[in-house]
């Protein structure tokens, strides 16, 4: 599996965007902490003449200048380190999305901090839950929210859209692909995941050998993963999912049916076009009537019977 991680680039002028979170974030505590940076940063002065037009920089250019400033100077190193250590251990955990949510407004300031960069880690994951507060919660936490939802926009176009169309969900079998978040007097924010459960961390490279939709009643795993292809078992997982061939092994007709009315019922025009150029293959023992045949020939391209490995 590869899973994606935000590069973390180094940026010469970390000084600039750490004053602009400190001027901006509103979370004094916070602030306090970030101030210490600035005895070491001479030209912390100027920042006030030159960036206050800019506003609050995203999630991720604040945590790229936090890891910048600690490889160039000892003292940030020791004062924050530790605190990014803390950060990247909590983004390991599976703490559920309403704990994250709610420690945005913990007491104290670093589970704060580590609330709002887990939330921006989690990426698409938690656009549902934060555009419920854009909309609902105090004028405070809205902006808080809008805030996290453009930062996760913003890297998750970054990191994926580059190799979106190459990218496969890890949970879903569903490509990766640009979604839509509509923010209030803001209109959309485009964020990139999958297609179906809107992640935006663990993805598959679409293998070389493409993805094989399997219909086979023998006892099999969900989905087989080589080098070259991924096969994953329509009778298993029971719903659809992005592939570019099909195989049924051994499969009645009312299983057969039913994955092709799920193909049908599918208002994806890109997808649907590609079903119409896919190639689908039945085992030659496996006995379909001709209504089943038929039904086939009308939604895949080329329909053949051949001896297939079971």
């Amino acid at each position: 599996m590869t899973t994606p991680s935000p590069s973390h680039k180094n940026i010469t002028n970390w000084g600039a965007t750490l004053w602009r979170e400190r001027r901006f974030c509103g979370d004094n505590d916070y602030a306090k902490h970030l101030r210490r940076i600035y005895w070491s940063e001479p030209a912390s002065w100027f920042y006030g003449l030159t960036l206050r037009r800019l506003g609050r920089p995203y999630a991720a250019e604040v945590e790229a200048a936090l890891r910048s400033a600690c490889d160039a100077h000892q003292g940030i190193r020791y004062y924050w380190q530790g605190r990014l250590d803390r950060l990247d251990q909590a983004k390991e955990r599976a703490t559920p999305l309403r704990k994250v949510i709610a420690n945005l407004q913990d007491d104290h300031w670093l589970e704060r901090f580590l609330a709002r960069h887990v939330l921006l880690h989690r990426g698409g994951e938690a656009i549902d839950s934060l555009s419920v507060l854009a909309q609902t919660a105090s004028p405070t936490e809205q902006e808080l929210a809008i805030w996290l939802i453009l930062s996760i926009g913003a890297e998750t176009q970054d990191r994926l859209a580059p190799d979106a169309d190459h990218l496969l969900c890890s949970r879903c079998f569903v490509s990766c692909r640009p979604l839509e978040s509509v923010l209030p007097e803001r209109g959309a924010v485009i964020y990139y995941g999958c297609g179906s459960c809107g992640q935006s961390i663990a993805f598959y490279p679409w293998p070389p050998g493409g993805v094989v939709a399997v219909l086979d009643t023998t006892p099999q795993p969900e989905s087989v993963q080589t080098p070259n292809q991924i096969r994953v078992n329509w009778m298993v997982m029971r719903r659809l999912f992005d592939f570019d061939q099909v195989e049924i092994i051994n499969a009645t007709d009312e299983d057969v049916e039913r994955f092709v009315i799920q193909a049908g019922n599918d208002t994806d025009e890109i997808k649907s076009a590609r079903y119409a150029a896919m190639v689908c293959s039945i085992a030659a023992g496996c006995s379909l009537s001709p209504n089943t045949m038929r039904i086939l020939k009308d939604t895949f391209g080329k329909v053949e019977v051949k001896a297939l490995a079971e």
